[in-house]
Formats: C-alpha cells, structure tokens, sequence
C-alpha cells in the first residue's frame, strides 16, 4: 500500500486514523452506529430492538477493524507505549 490510512494507537489494542481515508471510514461507522442506535429499536419489539442494534453495532465493528488492519501501518497487537 503507498500511503497506510490507519496507524496503531501508543498503548492498548487500536488503531487511529491518519490520513483522509481513515478519517472517511471512521466517519461511515459513526454514522453507522448512530442510525443502528436509532433506526433499529423504533421498528422492533423491546428486546429483539437492543439484541439487533447490539448485533449491528457489532458488524460495523468487525468491519471497522478489518478494514483498520488490512490498511494501517504495522501490525495488530497489544501495545504498551513507546520503548
């Protein structure tokens, strides 16, 4: 890849945006999660709403972190900080 869209964060498991792109993708899963939180429970009973919404929200974080892993510089892993 010329130029990575994501970068790892100093400490924990994550990644972060740094270029146009991450920032693009990052903004489509707010997005995302913003219209699960409230499109989802208004067309299902109580229960079935939150175990939807839950399962949305974590569709959307899977792809987020696929996309963070297969476009970011370095790797996946448990950092902790800059040694």
């Amino acid at each position: 890849m010329a130029r990575p869209w994501f970068r790892q964060k100093a400490y924990g498991l994550g990644i972060t945006p740094c270029s146009w792109e991450g920032l693009a993708v990052t903004a489509a899963y707010v997005a995302g999660v913003l219209a699960a939180a409230r499109l989802i429970p208004d067309r299902l009973p109580h229960l079935e709403g939150l175990l939807a919404t839950a399962a949305a929200i974590g569709l959307l974080t899977a792809a987020l972190f696929a996309i963070g892993a297969r476009t970011m510089e370095g790797e996946v892993r448990w950092r902790w900080g800059r040694r």
